[in-house]
């Protein structure tokens, strides 16, 4: 994508992140980048590209509650298959009686797969349910919602499907408070989660078209 970019005359940077991490925190540490960009490097026009959960992470680092204000600069945010209604294979995560049956276990098991987010993730959550209101700074939030059902992600020699690519569902990607937003556009696309942007032996030739045609 970086090369995408930089093919149209366009810089790009990359923001790591640990995704064990709070979404919250990692939101916080992409605010004050931004802000050194806007501040420091002066930056005027920015887009802000994330997938999956550095989807979430991005719209959070932008949230008028959360983020710090980018004041003078014109924002496009873009997400990509981004669970802002919650993952449902986490709904048990925090759950009262599933905590109390469990003796504390299924909320220990959670936090040792997600990490420090999992009680950011399920659906119901505070995070999800109050996912804030983005910046006046933020012109656009360009949505790519992926429908991924029957995808691959991998094939055997025979060409048979051996893992899918099914990760979220579109119900899961879309949010009435998110969606809501009159900055809101929204775009289906047929792919899987991980095709969409490519992995290491195939290119996002899908995303930087569509991309590139915005």
């Amino acid at each position: 994508m970086a090369e995408a970019f930089k093919a149209q005359g366009k810089q790009a940077y990359c923001f790591n992140y640990d995704d064990r991490d709070r979404i919250s925190d990692s939101g916080q540490q992409l605010a004050q980048v931004l802000d050194q960009l806007v501040s420091k490097a002066k930056m005027r026009k920015i887009t802000v590209l994330g997938h999956s959960q550095g989807g979430l992470i991005a719209r959070r680092a932008l949230v008028k509650e959360k983020g710090l204000p980018l004041t003078g600069a014109q924002t496009r945010l873009v997400t990509v298959s981004a669970p802002f209604g919650g993952i449902r294979a986490a709904a048990h995560c925090g759950s009262l009686p599933h905590s109390l049956l469990s003796f504390g276990i299924v909320n220990l098991a959670c936090q040792i797969i997600a990490g420090n987010k999992w009680t950011e993730i399920p659906p119901g959550v505070s995070f999800v349910e109050q996912p804030g209101t983005l910046q006046d700074a933020v012109t656009e939030h360009f949505k790519i919602v992926t429908d991924e059902r029957d995808s691959c992600r991998v094939r055997n020699e025979q060409g048979q499907c051996i893992k899918d690519d099914d990760v979220f569902s579109i119900d899961e990607q879309r949010h009435p408070v998110v969606d809501a937003d009159r900055r809101v556009r929204e775009l289906l696309v047929k792919a899987g989660h991980v095709e969409i942007v490519g992995s290491g032996r195939y290119p996002p030739t899908q995303l930087i078209e569509i991309l590139s045609k915005k």
